[in-house]
């Protein structure tokens, strides 16, 4: 089911959050579903893993709306800035990657960092989904 498939990708996608998450001004990062579950998680303390997931869902849905109603491709990165941070989301075959970072941060190094990680996220996902769907698998 796709809740067990969830909670086995979680340690697994540990390895590419805490490469990302050592990217100076990089306060947290995270994967979420499309619904806005948190998959994985390298979070600071106080922040709030299902508000931060939630947040990745909903922006990265209403961006990526935006981007296909204009025709010109789909989402590749999102940057949202605000006075005291940067959102930047990512979208991903299991859902989205999201980085918190410091509002001065460096987004060329972030944006090559999360462009790793997502790249290392859909390996695992594409592993774990064949793993499934062998005979006596998950699904």
């Amino acid at each position: 089911m796709i809740a067990e498939r969830e909670q086995e990708a979680g340690p697994r996608l540990d390895q590419p959050l805490q490469a990302l998450t050592a990217t100076p001004g990089v306060q947290a990062g995270l994967v979420a579903t499309d619904d806005g579950l948190p998959i994985a998680t390298r979070l600071r303390p106080r922040q709030d893993a299902d508000a931060l997931s939630g947040t990745a869902a909903a922006i990265g849905r209403l961006a990526a709306t935006a981007v296909a109603g204009l025709g010109k491709g789909e989402l590749q990165l999102g940057v949202f800035d605000a006075e005291q941070f940067r959102l930047i989301v990512r979208p991903l075959s299991v859902g989205f990657l999201l980085v918190l970072a410091e509002p001065d941060a460096n987004l060329g190094l972030i944006a090559g960092r999360m462009c790793s990680a997502a790249a290392a996220i859909e390996e695992i996902a594409a592993g774990i989904s064949a793993e499934n769907a062998a005979p006596g698998g998950v699904l």
